[in-house]
């Protein structure tokens, strides 16, 4: 187990390394949103979550955001906020949340950095895969065979995949879709705001179908 668990790292991390997010390679590359450690017991940077839209504003708290990246869209077309308490909706066992915290340091070695709230978005994987692969990744991993979201956090065979825990757009396009569920809004709504978000950046989607529910 723990020899193909170390084999799957090392692929991912080498696909994260040489091909996969380019729209955060240079948020990595420059050190943006580094950690001192990526343990459970410490909140994940800032927590930043995407730029908060008009209709979030009524009952979310400004955030930092980072630098913003060439070619990313303009805030009016940004997703609403994550909201921090639907996380407390799903949980791991003890040796599920070992396994991601081994992943996420292995992943921190490699590139000194993780993406902000990563640890929350293998959890929700983990709980909810068959949501995730109902939305597309736009981070370029299309290029990898990923077919939907989910694929970046967890293999078709059920293993964790660490390709999401180099990616920002990755772990924030889970958490959002976490989070809008939980707020009421479909399948298909929540996949209407990603790919409006995410289409004019120039990167191909993953070929995700569409499902309204």
């Amino acid at each position: 187990m723990k020899g193909k668990l170390a084999l799957t790292l090392l692929v991912g991390v080498l696909f994260v390394l040489v091909l996969g997010c380019p729209k955060e390679a240079e948020v990595a590359r420059g050190g943006e949103n580094q950690l001192a450690q990526v343990s459970q017991s410490e909140e994940v940077g800032d927590q930043i979550p995407p730029p908060i839209s008009d209709s979030a504003q009524a009952s979310t708290t400004e955030t930092d955001q980072p630098d913003e990246v060439e070619g990313e869209p303009d805030e009016a077309e940004t997703l609403p906020e994550s909201v921090p308490s639907a996380a407390a909706n799903y949980t791991v066992s003890d040796e599920q949340r070992d396994a991601i915290q081994e992943m996420l340091a292995a992943v921190y070695a490699k590139l000194n950095w993780v993406a902000p709230r990563s640890e929350e978005a293998y959890v929700y994987a983990l709980n909810e895969p068959e949501w995730l692969e109902k939305v597309p990744c736009w981070c370029g991993c299309a290029r990898l065979g990923h077919i939907s979201n989910r694929e970046c956090f967890i293999t078709n065979e059920g293993e964790l995949d660490p390709h999401g825990a180099g990616c920002k757009v990755c772990v924030d396009i889970a958490l959002v879709t976490r989070d809008l569920l939980a707020e009421g809004l479909s399948i298909g709504e929540i996949r209407k705001l990603i790919d409006e978000q995410y289409s004019s950046w120039g990167v191909p989607s993953t070929p995700t179908p569409y499902y309204d529910s």
